[in-house]
């Protein structure tokens, strides 16, 4: 980035003005010294934020408690506003209308400007489908974080998207050996770090929660060489009723196709009554069908 040029000042001499009071002076560097002050407020130039003194040592703790906060969250429903940047999108706009339930149930509407359908995906733990009106298309198949991945800029099982949502943490990514969990405290986000190792491939997620109310802050996944395959960042947290819920959440996808996705929550309502017929959908008559399990 290139900086503006800095004015050069002529030094003058201003022979007709009395020299600076005293008092003058004070005030001078009275001011200075609050804009100094401001400035290093403002640029985030302060030390490391200390651990609550209950400081939490174990990793089975913290996600203990995770879980806990997510067992008074059965279900929810969103109406969010996101921005996609990849390969074929460059900033589009998308509103949407988002349900979960626990443990593994998602619907996502897709709308147009003028609140028109353009697709719909719908999972009940069993079956995963997408409906795409656009291009009459019809994707089906069994709901692995594969699947997901080539309709959505997750790689994440469907629980897991459900818990992400829901302000939780991505556990199905988890090594069930907890032995090779590691917790520590970064000073510098105010935040317990986890770093866990991938379960069923090589590599690791680092977590950051919140101390006291057990939010995910953020998750970063990388590879076995250490490069980052996934980031997912939180924030901008609002109660829903009781409850705190991230209403702002970013997934950034790496490798060969780059993905940005933003998503913006403008409503949830947490605890809904939810009809099992919303997570389930079957082929339109016409349309052509894609067997995601039979793709290579």
């Amino acid at each position: 980035m290139t900086e503006l040029p800095i004015s050069r000042r002529r030094s003058m001499r201003c022979r007709s003005n009395p020299p600076c009071e005293p008092m003058a002076t004070a005030s001078v560097c009275f001011s200075a010294a609050l804009l100094l002050v401001s400035f290093l407020s403002g640029c985030g130039c302060h030390g490391p934020i200390p651990p609550p003194d209950d400081q939490l040592t174990e990793p089975r703790q913290l996600i203990d408690l995770m879980r806990a906060r997510l067992e008074g969250l059965q279900s929810a429903r969103f109406r969010v506003v996101s921005e996609v940047y990849g390969d074929d999108l460059r900033g589009a706009n998308f509103r949407q209308v988002v349900l979960v339930r626990q443990p593994d149930d998602l619907h996502i509407q897709v709308l147009s400007p003028f609140d028109q359908t353009l697709s719909v995906l719908v999972c009940d733990g069993e079956q995963l489908a997408l409906y795409d009106l656009e291009a009459q298309v019809y994707y089906h198949g069994s709901p692995t974080p594969r699947n997901i991945a080539r309709l959505l800029p997750f790689y994440l099982s469907a629980p897991d998207i459900v818990r992400v949502l829901l302000g939780g943490p991505p556990l199905d990514l988890f090594h069930p050996d907890e032995s090779r969990y590691a917790l520590s405290w970064d000073g510098r986000k105010g935040s317990y770090l986890l770093r866990v190792p991938l379960w069923q491939e090589e590599g690791t997620v680092d977590l950051w929660v919140h101390h006291g109310d057990w939010l995910m802050e953020g998750a970063i996944r990388r590879d076995a060489d250490g490069q980052q395959t996934f980031e997912l960042r939180t924030g901008h947290f609002e109660r829903s009723g009781d409850v705190l819920l991230p209403t702002r959440l970013r997934a950034l996808l790496h490798g060969e196709s780059e993905v940005d996705l933003s998503l913006t929550v403008e409503s949830a309502d947490v605890n809904v009554a939810l009809r099992d017929e919303l997570f389930t959908l079957a082929p339109p008559a016409g349309v052509r069908q894609v067997d995601l399990d039979q793709e290579p």
